[in-house]
């Protein structure tokens, strides 16, 4: 199901939502199409979108077909919303210009899935590399708990009250996860998160 056209106007963040359940689908259009400086657009083939939003309960074949099909006729940055996504499916979803996963839970908020939008709007889509991975190992508890926050849309002030962490080490334990995986920012994280299993 393709979202609604929208006035459109020059300058707006352009969307396009994708979901098999026309509920979701209404939803998500409903949180992102209120705000200002945001259009949703009526089909992914419109030439001037920027995010699609892929949203699944599950990643499970049809998911996936979608997401290949972003890949193959866009260039849009891919927010994917899902409860469930498999393991095996990671590379392939990050191969597909996804640079975001936000999970469907009771901790998400519309503010959260804005942010990640708007954020993805901004990144470039993360290619896996076995040696990324292999610096995953290298990251301590709380710095995979830093990361798995940025990912899911998380504030430096919403994670240092969740971690009861001061904002200075929530932003210091961010640079060394940046600087030590090579990351370029919160976008590229969340994404680098998606792609070794942490969200």
């Amino acid at each position: 199901m393709w979202g609604t056209l929208r006035k459109e106007a020059l300058g707006q963040l352009r969307i396009v939502v994708c979901s098999v359940d026309p509920i979701t689908s209404a939803g998500i259009i409903d949180v992102v199409a209120g705000r200002s400086g945001t259009t949703v657009l009526s089909t992914l083939g419109h030439v001037d979108a920027r995010v699609a939003i892929v949203a699944a309960d599950v990643v499970g074949a049809e998911t996936m077909a979608t997401l290949r099909y972003v890949a193959e006729h866009s260039a849009v940055r891919v927010v994917l919303v899902s409860n469930e996504i498999p393991r095996a499916d990671l590379a392939e979803i990050a191969s597909c210009g996804v640079v975001t996963v936000f999970g469907r839970c009771t901790t998400t908020t519309a503010d959260r899935l804005f942010r990640a939008v708007r954020t993805a709007s901004k990144a470039e889509p993360l290619r896996p590399t076995s040696s990324l991975k292999r610096l995953r190992e290298q990251l301590d508890h709380r710095e995979k708990r830093q990361l798995e926050l940025v990912a899911e849309g998380w504030e430096d002030d919403e994670i240092a009250t969740e971690t009861g962490y001061t904002i200075t080490t929530v932003e210091r334990y961010r640079w060394r996860v940046k600087s030590r995986l090579g990351l370029r920012g919160r976008a590229h994280a969340a994404g680098y998160a998606a792609l070794v299993g942490l969200v």
